[in-house]
């Protein structure tokens, strides 16, 4: 009986720990002084020049989850304009995106 509880609660745990996994962003791209500094992950050639030039004008936080055709783009203090910008140039390199 002993045996069966610890095998229930380390699946448990065990789940926890996968779902945490899976929601944490692989790729986070912050925006700052006029630059973008890729700060985990990594990303196809180009695609950081891309997010350079539209650094020059914005301020804040992009992360990538998933890859392809399940690519999740969240982003925190850019403006609807700059967001809108980089869900552009992100989604043109989403098949090379990889988690």
């Amino acid at each position: 009986m002993g045996g069966v509880v610890i095998g229930v609660v380390l699946a448990v745990v065990g789940f926890i720990w996968i779902a945490r996994l899976a929601a944490r962003a692989h790729t986070v791209i912050e925006m700052a002084d006029g630059a973008a500094t890729l700060v985990r992950g990594t990303l196809p050639p180009g695609l950081l020049g891309d997010l350079q030039a539209i650094a020059r004008d914005a301020t804040g936080t992009v992360e990538l989850r998933g890859g392809g055709a399940s690519l999740k783009i969240s982003s925190e203090g850019l403006s609807e304009g700059a967001e809108q910008r980089v869900r552009n140039v992100v989604l043109l390199m989403r098949d090379r995106i990889r988690p």
